[in-house]
């Protein structure tokens, strides 16, 4: 037994046998003290510790850590997110076992036993996830707590679920009235089984719904995709022509149009977009296919999952910017074929003096780059004609890895 947990029991005990109704403080205290408030602080502290860490890590310059922010938000308030999620599967799954319990009990009045007996011997009984509450229930009846009190304070443990409310405020009406109480449970769990059915039929005609969310999600982030692949070329070619391309020069041209701008940047915005619709698509769908934001969390959890990993693989972290020109036209066998490009660092600073390794066929040459990141070399081609493939490899230096990029070189007459 855990430390404490006889002194919580007699706690519980002495409150369930007072007579005097709850404070609205000590209401307040339990609810701030429930397990749902620690999951939400510690995802509180957890957001600020992962926050902290963001600027740490990246020197506390402030446009690189709020690009991150959606990503640590998501990853910071993850755990209060799971739980209410498990906590909204555990009501579900209780709801679906209530009208069950509440037919047996029909079932043992009408057989001549007391509804007092009934719950004891229904906590003996296999009713999932409701069974704890149940022997809770005959617990706190075998110490003398009046059943109304039982019952409320079962309706007030399941607050959360507007089902079983109402569920519970019917039978108590039939039970403080002096009717028949077996009847009213019986008809309460009939029309509580006949709400679940049309509960799951209308998700069953919702969940199309629920599919457009998805292929929605799955559209833009293929548009993200796409957009990347185009902007990168593009922002590569306007370094290479001196800032006057593309994307203009009216931000000073050149590096500064690529710390400001660069691939690198546009990839952590369309990272912390993906991020933000999945998670907001994935709540949308489960209020759409299940009429409650929370469930909406595992396709929130599942759209952000798959979103972030086929982004991370078709979009990954660029450390080196190439760009090399192919030949428009096929050059003589054993001729010169005068090889251009240059080459950037990711936030758009040019490469100089980097080494330079150009391979086509058997052969191996090396060269560097020069002023403003240019790579100019004059690659001599076989003399045998066909079209043949020319890697060439920029060293970054440092614990960066070595970037190639291929081309196809022509060698005709």
């Amino acid at each position: 037994m855990f430390p404490g947990s006889e002194g919580g029991a007699e706690a519980e005990k002495a409150r369930a046998l007072s007579n005097q109704p709850e404070s609205s403080v000590g209401r307040t205290l339990r609810k701030v003290t429930d397990n749902s408030h620690k999951v939400m602080y510690f995802s509180g502290v957890f957001v600020i510790a992962l926050v902290f860490l963001d600027f740490y890590l990246n020197n506390f310059d402030v446009p690189s850590a709020v690009s991150y922010l959606p990503f640590v938000f998501g990853i910071g308030s993850a755990p209060y997110f799971f739980y209410q999620y498990y906590d909204y599967n555990k009501t579900k799954s209780i709801e679906d076992k209530f009208p069950e319990f509440l037919r047996s009990l029909a079932e043992s009045q009408r057989s001549g036993i007391t509804l007092v007996e009934a719950i004891h011997q229904a906590r003996d009984i296999d009713y999932g996830t409701l069974t704890p509450e149940i022997q809770k229930m005959s617990a706190q009846l075998s110490w003398g707590v009046p059943f109304p009190k039982v019952m409320r304070m079962f309706e007030d443990r399941m607050s959360r679920s507007d089902f079983i409310k109402r569920t519970v405020t019917v039978v108590m009406e039939a039970f403080e009235s002096g009717g028949d109480v077996a009847e009213a449970m019986s008809a309460v769990a009939s029309n509580a089984i006949l709400i679940k059915d049309l509960e799951a039929e209308r998700q069953n005609k919702l969940s199309q719904q629920v599919l457009v969310m998805y292929v929605i999600f799955f559209i833009f982030l293929g548009m993200v995709i796409v957009l990347q692949k185009i902007l990168g070329p593009l922002f590569t070619m306007n370094l290479s022509s001196g800032g006057t391309g593309v994307f203009g020069g009216g931000i000073g041209g050149g590096a500064n149009v690529g710390q400001q701008f660069g691939p690198s940047y546009y990839r952590k915005m369309f990272f912390s977009m993906v991020i933000i619709q999945a998670v907001f698509n994935g709540l949308l769908a489960g209020q759409l296919g299940e009429g409650k934001v929370v469930a909406g969390i595992k396709h929130a959890a599942i759209m952000l999952v798959t979103g972030v990993a086929i982004f991370i693989v078709a979009l990954p972290a660029q450390t080196v910017l190439l760009d090399i020109t192919s030949p428009d036209t096929p050059v003589k066998p054993g001729g010169f074929y005068n090889l251009q490009g240059s080459a950037f660092m990711a936030d758009g600073t040019p490469m100089v003096g980097n080494k330079i390794t150009i391979t086509i066929e058997d052969a191996r040459y090396e060269t560097t780059t020069v002023e403003n990141g240019q790579i100019e070399y004059k690659l001599k081609v076989p003399t045998v004609q066909g079209v043949y493939k020319v890697d060439i490899t920029v060293d970054p230096g440092g614990s960066l890895k070595p970037v190639t990029k291929t081309i196809s070189v022509n060698v005709a007459r």
